[in-house]
Formats: structure tokens, C-alpha cells, sequence
């Protein structure tokens, strides 16, 4: 709503990332603001230009070029626009203030936006000299040296995972620890060992240190990226790993990276331990924060967010797409019944030949409802959930506890970390929200929790595997994931499945 010939600011980052456009106003000075939201994290690039009519403005007008971020006291400079200057790339680093202030800020899925922001500098019509330029040349940049700020992570032992009673059990420190992460998968290939790739840590740096095997019982980590052969898996977030107990073998599918998007099907013979990247017949998009299970030897993935063109935002899905392994090959099955809405960050649990989906989010909505699609039928059955269900969450961990219920645990609401668990039965599409948290009072959002099986043969739970049989459950594996404040974690913690059951 400006009366002036200065049509509009457009501003880009080498990541693609979307952005608005907003006039703030003009005062009845001289001096015009426009101001432009920018997504978090800080970009490690701006590309800002200018059009319009220039001429429109007196000799020596010019445009000052500045980022800020609520909480920070100052803004940063970026330089400034001019007639003869209409465009800059800047490649700077952030001062220590803004990394602190928008760590502060930074939410783990709806990304917060700080502030770019152009002030027209027009000069008055008199005799001043025109090279009387700006105190920062066109273009130049003063800016501050970096700093390492790095945010103590909560490890085991540290103030965010310290003892809240039992029945949560810190299982201490190793000499080797994976850095703290979320948005990462585990996997269980044995009674003993859990496998870990990928995921994001602090800043949102994807993680250096992507695979790791964990010992179980002595509680030892191996960076296992040395270890394998083959290509191995670029960093990611947003995949799914899971694992073939009669083949011995992961499955690796899909993720993000930096804007990257992945429809890859990697898969790592526990065997040999060499990485193989399937070259996959039929169609799957690239997808991210999606879920995926085995049934019948064949991968089962639903839901997740794909890229669109831009300016488009990105897409979420509520397909059922399946991977054969034997014939390398992608299809769709006919499934019948109302399908769930679209959604990302959702879990999806087999119990009883049965994927029960739960949660998500497509922005800016988070869910809680819950479906049940019959693997005999491919059907979506409708659900009369009974019970106390769960606030609106995606981004939450779950895992099966039995042959018919499983658990879910703390997530993202769009707002905040959770630390509440409940727990659905199937067999009466009941809710049950435990009163005691058996995994602390620390908020979590993108962890993992395993079930693992007894180690003394005790029948503490019984669930049939995918693959038939019985397994015999007794306790629950938690690791890593972020509190949404700028805190991750590295922590490994062992829940005894008694008291949760009981």
C-alpha cells in the first residue's frame, strides 16, 4: 500500500527456501522499509537484488541491507543496494548474538522466521556532495567473526538425563559416543545390537559420524561407517532403515538433505557387511519423514512429504507404496476404505497383520487421529478409539510392547516438546495414558524407542514377528532426538517393560 515507484524486493538462497514478501510501511520521512521473512536456520547464503525505477529517487539514494532476529539487540548488515550496485551475494557468518538468538527460536518443524529488512536512504535534494556515500560501500560487508557456541548436549549423566526415578535407567557412558542427533533411525538386527544411521544435530549440521553399531549389554558404541564396504549411504534425515531378520538385511529409503531429496533404496547385507544400491524397477517418489515396515518380506512405506516445483510447498502423501526385494521392484496396491488424510512425522505399527497409523502433520496441522489398514483385505477399517487419546503430535517415537498394543512417546505439537506415553490396544481400540512417565520428564521430539527381547527368558510380553513366530519382549531402548529449544541428545536408556505393562 506504498504510494512510490520502488515495486518490490526479491530475495533468494542458493537452499531454495521459501519466503515471504511484506511491506512494513513507509514513514512520512524520507526513509522507506521493506522487510522480508527468511526461514530458520540462518542461511549460509543471500542473493539480494532490486527492481524498479531508480531515477524515480534523487542522485546518491541507496539501500542499506540488514538481518534481524527477535531476541538479537543489534542487526547485522549485510551491505547495501544502489543504482549502479543493484545486487549483492552475501557469504558471511552470523555474529555470535544471532546464532544465539535464533537457536532460541529455531522450532524443530514450523520453521519460525526472522527478518530481513532494506531501508531506502533517499538523499535530499541539495547541494551535498555525491560522494558522500554510505558509511558501508555497496556491497561490503563488515561482519563479525564466528565463534563456536556450542550448547552443552544432554548425554547420559548430563542435567536433562539425570535420574527421575525408576523405572528409567541411564545405562552410562561409553569412551565412543555417537554426537547427538534426531530425525535418525535405529534398528535392532539382534538380541545384543542395535544399528544407527543418520540424522541432524546441533545448528541442523547433518551428522559427521552417520552409522554406529551399539553393544547392548556392555553398553559399547563402534563407529561402523569404517567398517562397512560398498557405497555407503549419503547423510540424511527423514529415512527409514529397517530390517529383514531372515534375510540380514537393512533396508535404507528416502530422506532429505540440504533440500536433496532421496527415492534411493539402499541396503546393507549384515552378512558380508557391504552396502549394495538398488537400481529399483516401477515408481516411488522421493519421500521423507515417511514410515516404513516389513511384512511378508516385503517393505511397506506409507505417508511422508515429497518436493514439488516451486514456488509450490512441499507435498504430503497418503499412499501405500511396496518394495519387493526379490524382484527389485516398486508398486501400488489396490487398497479400498477412506484413507487417512495426508500426513508426515506419523508412526505406523504392525500388530496383528494390522499397520496402525498414528499422528503426523501436514502443515500447519498436527493429527491424532487413528487408522487401522488389514493387511488380509488392504483394507482401512474405521476405528471407534476409545480411551484417552493423545493430543496432536508428529515426530513422536512408538513401538510395539506386545502382539496387540504398542506405545508412543513424547513428539512435537507445533509448539513444544512432549514427554507424555500412551499406549493402544488393538484388539479394543482403547487409549491408555500412563500416570508415571518410565522415561523422565525430558521432552523429546525425533527419537527412537525398540523393543528389545528378554534376556533371561522371561515372558514378560509376547508379539508375533513379522515374519511368524513369537517374540518375547522385556525392555524398551530409547536414544537421541531434541528437546525443540536447540538441545539433542546422545543418551541411551533402558525401560524395563514390566512397569509399564503393570
Amino acid at each position: 500500500n506504498c504510494n512510490n515507484s520502488f515495486h518490490h524486493v526479491a530475495l533468494c538462497d542458493l537452499y531454495k527456501l521459501r519466503v515471504s514478501t511484506t511491506c512494513v510501511g513507509c514513514s512520512k520521512s524520507d526513509r522507506l522499509c521493506f522487510s522480508l521473512a527468511v526461514p530458520l536456520p540462518l542461511p549460509a547464503h543471500l542473493v539480494v537484488f532490486t527492481r524498479g525505477a531508480w531515477g524515480a529517487y534523487s542522485a546518491g539514494s541507496f539501500v542499506s541491507v540488514e538481518m534481524r532476529v527477535p531476541g538479537a539487540v543489534k542487526a547485522q548488515p549485510l551491505g547495501t543496494l544502489s543504482a549502479e550496485n543493484r545486487s549483492l551475494v552475501w557469504e558471511g557468518e552470523w555474529t555470535d548474538e544471532f546464532l544465539e538468538a535464533a537457536e532460541t527460536l529455531y522450532h524443530v518443524l514450523f520453521s519460525m522466521k526472522s527478518a530481513l529488512t532494506l531501508h531506502l536512504l533517499q538523499r535530499k535534494r541539495s547541494h551535498q556532495s555525491t560522494e558522500d556515500g554510505p558509511d558501508t560501500p555497496p556491497g561490503s560487508l563488515h561482519l563479525a567473526k564466528q565463534s563456536r557456541i556450542c550448547r552443552k548436549l544432554h548425554q547420559a549423566g548430563s542435567p536433562a538425563s539425570s535420574t527421575p526415578g525408576e523405572p528409567f535407567r541411564s545405562t552410562g557412558a561409553s569412551p565412543a559416543l555417537p554426537s547427538a542427533r534426531w530425525g535418525h533411525s535405529l534398528c535392532l538386527i539382534d538380541p545384543q545390537t542395535v544399528i544407527l544411521i543418520g540424522g541432524q544435530g546441533h545448528r541442523m549440521t547433518f551428522c559427521k559420524d552417520p552409522i554406529w553399531k551399539l553393544h547392548i549389554e556392555n553398553n559399547s558404541w563402534l563407529p561402523a561407517e569404517t567398517v562397512a564396504t560398498g557405497k555407503t549411504p549419503e547423510c540424511r534425515i527423514g529415512h527409514t532403515a529397517t530390517f529383514d531378520s531372515e534375510m540380514r538385511r537393512i533396508y535404507v529409503f528416502g530422506g532429505s538433505k540440504n533440500g536433496k531429496w532421496f527415492s534411493d533404496m539402499h541396503i546393507l547385507d549384515m552378512a558380508t557387511w557391504k552396502w549394495q544400491l538398488v537400481e529399483a524397477k516401477g515408481k516411488v517418489p522421493p519421500l521423507a519423514y515417511h514410515s516404513s515396515t516389513l511384512f511378508r518380506h516385503e517393505l511397506f512405506v506409507f505417508g511422508g512429504v515429497f518436493p514439488l516445483p516451486n514456488p509450490q510447498p512441499d507435498g504430503c502423501s497418503n499412499q501405500l507404496y511396496i518394495f519387493n526385494p526379490q524382484h527389485s521392484i516398486w508398486y501400488q496396491p489396490i487398497v479400498v476404505g477412506d484413507l487417512p488424510c495426508p500426513r508426515s512425522g506419523h508412526s505406523m505399527i504392525l500388530l496383528k497383520n494390522k499397520l496402525v497409523i498414528f499422528g503426523g502433520w501436514d502443515a500447519p496441522m498436527c493429527f491424532s487421529d487413528l487408522h487401522v489398514l488389514d493387511l488380509g483385505f488392504m483394507e482401512y477399517a474405521p476405528v471407534q478409539v476409545q480411551g484417552a487419546v493423545p493430543s496432536p503430535r508428529c515426530w513422536h517415537a512408538s513401538a510395539p510392547v506386545s502382539d496387540n498394543r504398542m506405545i508412543i512417546h513424547g513428539g512435537y505439537n507445533g509448539q513444544r516438546a512432549l514427554t507424555d506415553t500412551h499406549i493402544f490396544n488393538v484388539d479394543t481400540s482403547e487409549w491408555t495414558q500412563l500416570t508415571s512417565d518410565p522415561f523422565g520428564s525430558v521432552p523429546r521430539a525425533g527419537h527412537s524407542i525398540l523393543a528389545l527381547a528378554s534376556l533371561d527368558g522371561g515372558a514378560e510380553a509376547k508379539r508375533e514377528g513379522a515374519t511368524g513366530g513369537h517374540e518375547v519382549l522385556s525392555t524398551l531402548l530409547v536414544f537421541g532426538g531434541g528437546d525443540n529449544e536447540g538441545g539433542f541428545y546422545n543418551d541411551v536408556s533402558l525401560v524395563p517393560l514390566r512397569a509399564i505393562l503393570e
